[in-house]
């Protein structure tokens, strides 16, 4: 019986203990908006920002920006050896793509190839590549 009571003594000890360490705050998953800049006449097309960086458990949308129709829109990583790191498939859409929730760390260079038509004009095939860094 003594013996019963002394591991039960310290299995509370451990269970007292337990409840007063302090626990991390859970990262609440936030979306990072990329805003895809068609090119017009001699200017390239671009992305706001250039590079994006992100915690795991977020995820990226990748938007038109200006007086543009993005007609497709596919975010490919430069480096095919590498796995996406998003969950699900890669971003596409038209006049927007939004990834799954990022699951590896690390940084990522990855192309955006687009159709963007300025309205009023020829369809133009772009592709810009930007970074991705997730922490």
């Amino acid at each position: 019986m003594v013996r019963f009571m002394a591991v039960a003594a310290v299995a509370g000890s451990f269970w007292l203990g337990a409840e007063r360490a302090p626990v991390a705050a859970a990262h609440s998953a936030k979306t990072g908006t990329v805003k895809v800049h068609c090119g017009s006449g001699i200017t390239p097309g671009f992305v706001t920002p250039e590079k994006i960086t992100i915690n795991v458990g977020d995820d990226i949308e990748w938007t038109a920006a200006g007086n543009v129709d993005i007609e497709s829109l596919e975010i490919t990583l430069k480096d095919p050896t590498q796995v996406w790191p998003f969950a699900g498939e890669r971003a596409k859409g038209v006049n927007s793509g939004k990834s799954g929730a990022a699951r590896t760390k690390g940084t990522y260079a990855y192309n955006v190839r687009l159709t963007c038509r300025v309205r009023g004009t020829e369809a133009v095939q772009e592709v810009i590549d930007p970074d991705i860094i997730i922490l």
